[in-house]
């Protein structure tokens, strides 16, 4: 007996104007079979949405008007993220029994795990925050606000800046080693500093990156007179507001002072 999949793959052919005989001689069935796939086209294409392909019959469970109604309402549910567990299912299923009139229905384990089994349902961990993105803000945003802002700044004058983490003292978490010897691996280093990356449009102006750690004075700072990085810190090597106002301060002033010498080179080469 043809799998879903293999029936759903028959439809496919029949519409590109593949014979039903041609169809039967290579899945090695009779052409009756393929002519009942072809009879019953709409009952497998709705079956296929929310079954799995690899069943060969549709089982029916104890009570389909309540499999039905509960599968309806687990699509519509989980197309608005909302999570759903089992014994919610459990709940939800006799809730609706009551409504289709049949008092005599019971969710149990068992039925459950047979419903899910039957409709490809399957736990899943929940990963990350993406519910929390406000996308719809996001792209209005982008498209609509931005620009406006933009507009008046030429791509000289318009910076983007981000900030990431650095672990410092981690090491990769995969390694080469001989075929039949354990690569066993060491609890992982979360030394951690945070880096600030600065750039305008153009790519015309790169600002220093601006290292935050936890030391305020770092041993291995001894004896060094310039750094090529500007260097903050606070206990947890966060950026927090100070921080992101000294370091806009100093770059204010770096960038007064190289426009000033500039100034004074351009005077001496009777510019002006």
């Amino acid at each position: 007996m043809l799998t879903l999949a293999q029936r759903v793959d028959v439809l496919k052919r029949l519409e590109e104007n593949c014979s039903q005989s041609e169809v039967a001689l290579e899945l090695g069935v009779n052409q009756s079979q393929i002519s009942r796939i072809w009879k019953n086209k709409d009952i497998l294409l709705e079956w296929q949405n929310n079954s799995n392909p690899d069943r060969k019959r549709k089982h029916g469970g104890k009570s389909e008007d309540v499999e039905e109604a509960l599968l309806q309402w687990f699509s519509q549910t989980r197309s608005c993220q909302i999570p759903v567990s089992g014994p919610l299912l459990m709940e939800k299923a006799e809730q609706l029994s009551l409504g289709l009139g049949l008092a005599d229905f019971k969710a149990t384990t068992g039925w459950q795990e047979r419903w899910k089994t039957r409709n490809t349902v399957h736990f899943k961990k929940l990963h990350g925050e993406k519910q929390d993105a406000d996308d719809f803000g996001t792209e209005r945003w982008v498209t609509e606000v931005l620009p406006k802002i933009l507009a008046d700044y030429s791509p000289r004058n318009i910076f983007n800046a981000d900030k990431t983490g650095l672990y410092w003292r981690a090491i990769p978490d995969g390694t080469l080693s001989f075929k039949g010897i354990e690569a066993a691996g060491s609890k992982v280093a979360k030394n951690k500093m945070t880096l600030l990356m600065a750039c305008n449009m153009d790519g015309s102006e790169k600002l220093d990156p601006l290292v935050i750690g936890k030391s305020k004075n770092p041993h291995c700072f001894k004896n060094v007179k310039k750094l090529p990085v500007s260097y903050q810190s606070n206990k947890n090597a966060w950026m927090t507001a100070e921080i992101w106002t000294v370091a806009e301060t100093h770059r204010q002033q770096d960038a007064f002072k190289e426009e000033k010498h500039r100034y004074a080179v351009l005077q001496l080469c009777g510019t002006f």
